[in-house]
């Protein structure tokens, strides 16, 4: 995304005392007065990600690439770690009155990384990955392509489709009749729709008569437009918009040595070699297997990185420190810096990390500390050079005045009934990943809050009446009734509803993941060892989740009894009880000789089993190839501990035990 050339410190009109903003300041909003009163409203980071979000993927972007990943998503990494917004694929949804498109595997965002540090972190993940699959790290290469900075899609030769939150998207196959040229014919799969670079600025950029700002703005503003507009059509005539196969890529292949090594230069080299637009570099693990077996996060596949660049860092003084109050109860600190100038920007916010992290670090007015900023980013915290001489101790809630306790790394409000901004902020969580009701915004759910009105099932409970008692008007009352109708009438993915609680450590792909294995009714009683169990899910998340459940059921169940349409993913083929597999539950491990895993893994499929690619109490079954790694011993710990049943076998002898079902399907 471009920058402007000035700084604004954007939320001078919003220091009044109640309002205490966790937002980072910005610049590169000069001349955009529209961005500047909608960011001047916003509180929380969440809330400033989805609106940056947003207005990048209609092609109308606020902020560079480089602000909106290493300030406001890091910063909001650093104060939420378990935000849903940081866990899912960010929605790249056009204004578009056309038909949604469910994709047949999810289109996933990708990891980032900015330095050696975060480079040197995914070689290492893959390294064990392929330790425990059996395979030589020192084999191992990667292919890196360039990072288009366009419209991401899926083409399967009859329909384009856009990202749009991953799981579906936008049916814009009517572009290709308008005369975008699709790279290497039709049905390449995924790709991103882009504009040719040199044409681009030659007749279109900045100082020619229609003065576009950037290829991908062009590109966004062209499929959301209802009508082809003259510089549509002047792009067109030239062949410059095109969807680009991923596959149609120029690569480079090299090792982990040579990633680690030579990471920058690469990417300078992979980088200049398109013509199009590029705002990174992407890395993939080249072994089909292995990437199968690293699988994905919700928000990315495990064996895919993309590189960006790092910028430079200055000192400040820490002026103040602002407190606020999130959703969860965690209080989380914003530092006042002096302002400071890093490659021509004017900053003067940084996050703080965690409250406790406030005393650690010695930080509070006064303390000298070092920033980094990664392109044109605002800085973040790297070290402290001169302690504050009193740093400030975070004791009470900055919204309700409830003294603060510790909750490991950060300190909390624990008046979770009480405290106003808890309960604005749970409310608009539910009402913005529930994604089927309207009007429910900001300054409604302050209203609603500031009426004692702070729990969903009075809300529900609400009629046209009632709203208007509290000041909204009689067509915006009927309005909210209608919208609150429409939440429950509407289908909406079960577990959308339930990641929309806000339960800790359950955003959406973890509930995903839950309702996968154990059905929503049966959620009120689940343990932390069933949860436990469940590929993805860790020993020390469990027991919280299973706490809260238990906590929130009987929420969750008036809820449900209010008749929420709800929908559960599509289930997996059902296995017939005469299936030779029908029940088991595989793991296959290690180098296989006779086929591929994942051919093998698709015979056992077809025979009725459930394939895991990973070890786990529910597992019946590991099958061990050649240089298989840890899961083995995995499956003998489980076996041991007797949290596990499970059967070993060679490749050869899960063979020979299967031998004729196994002909079967590979004739």
């Amino acid at each position: 995304m471009p920058a402007a050339d000035h700084d604004l410190d954007l939320f001078a009109a919003a220091e009044a005392p109640a309002r205490q903003l966790t937002v980072p300041n910005g610049h590169l909003f000069e001349g955009n007065p529209q961005a500047l009163e909608l960011l001047q409203r916003v509180e929380t980071l969440a809330e400033a990600c989805e609106i940056l979000n947003e207005a990048y993927r209609r092609g109308e972007p606020l902020v560079s690439d480089a602000v909106y990943d290493q300030c406001f998503l890091l910063g909001l990494r650093q104060q939420d770690p378990d935000h849903p917004f940081l866990h899912r694929v960010e929605p790249e949804l056009l204004p578009l009155d056309l038909p949604t498109v469910k994709h047949a595997t999810p289109m996933l965002s990708t990891s980032k990384a900015y330095d050696l540090e975060a480079v040197e972190r995914y070689l290492q993940q893959v390294t064990r990955a392929a330790l425990e699959e059996g395979i030589d790290p020192d084999t191992l290469r990667f292919r890196l392509t360039p990072k288009l900075d366009g419209i991401a899609g899926h083409d399967s030769g009859d329909r384009l489709v856009t990202r749009g939150d991953g799981l579906q998207g936008q049916d814009i196959t009517r572009i290709i009749e308008l005369g975008v040229v699709m790279q290497g014919g039709r049905g390449r799969g995924r790709g991103e729709l882009v504009c040719d670079r040199a044409f681009f600025h030659a007749q279109l950029g900045k100082g020619t008569e229609h003065d576009q700002e950037h290829p991908r703005n062009f590109v966004a503003g062209f499929v959301s437009a209802d009508s082809v507009k003259s510089h549509h059509r002047l792009a067109l005539e030239a062949g410059a918009i095109r969807f680009v196969p991923f596959a149609e890529l120029p690569e480079r292949i090299v090792t982990a040595d040579e990633l680690r090594e030579g990471w920058e230069a690469l990417y300078d080299s992979v980088v200049a070699d398109n013509e199009y637009e590029t705002d990174g570099m992407v890395v993939e693990v080249t072994d089909a297997s292995l990437r199968h077996a690293m699988g994905a996060t919700s928000h990315h596949e495990r064996a895919v990185l993309a590189i960006k660049r790092q910028g430079d860092s200055a000192v400040s003084t820490v002026l103040d420190v602002r407190l606020t109050t999130g959703r969860t109860g965690r209080i989380i600190p914003t530092l006042m810096i002096k302002p400071v100038v890093l490659s021509g920007a004017t900053v003067s916010r940084a996050t703080a990390h965690t409250a406790k992290n406030l005393l650690a670090q010695g930080l509070g007015e006064g303390a000298q500390a070092r920033f980094v900023r990664s392109g044109e980013v605002i800085p973040k915290l790297v070290e402290v050079l001169v302690p504050a001489a009193t740093p400030l101790a975070v004791t009470h809630c900055p919204s309700c005045g409830t003294e603060a306790v510790e909750e490991g790394v950060h300190m909390a409000c624990p008046n979770t009934t009480g405290c106003s901004a808890q309960a604005e902020s749970r409310l608009r969580h539910w009402f913005h990943t529930l994604g089927n009701v309207d009007l429910f915004g900001r300054e409604t759910v302050a209203r609603l809050v500031a009426a004692g009105i702070t729990e969903l099932p009075a809300i529900y409970a609400m009629a046209a009446d009632d709203f208007a008692a509290l000041g909204f008007g009689p067509g915006q009352s009927a309005n909210l009734v209608a919208q609150l109708e429409r939440s429950r009438r509407e289908p909406v993915m079960a577990w959308r509803w339930l990641a929309a609680f806000g339960i800790r450590h359950l955003g959406r792909g973890d509930a995903r993941k839950l309702l996968q294995e154990i059905p929503l009714d049966d959620l009120g009683s689940v343990t932390a060892e069933q949860i436990a169990d469940i590929d993805g899910f860790g020993p020390k998340t469990s027991p919280e989740i299973a706490a809260s459940l238990r906590d929130m059921w009987p929420l969750i169940l008036h809820m449900r009894v209010l008749g929420f349409a709800l929908e559960n993913d599509a289930p997996a083929t059902e296995a017939g009880a005469d299936q030779p597999l029908a029940g088991q539950v595989i793991c296959f491990t290690g180098t296989m000789q006779g086929a591929s895993r994942k051919e093998m893994e698709a015979q056992a499929m077809a025979m009725g089993a459930q394939v895991q690619s990973a070890v786990n109490g529910k597992t019946t079954l590991l099958v061990a190839g050649d240089k298989a790694g840890s899961k083995v011993a995995k499956a003998q710990k489980l076996n041991d501990s007797g949290k596990g049943s499970i059967r070993v076998l060679s490749e050869q002898a899960y063979r020979q035990a299967f031998s004729e079902q196994v002909s079967e399907v590979e004739a």
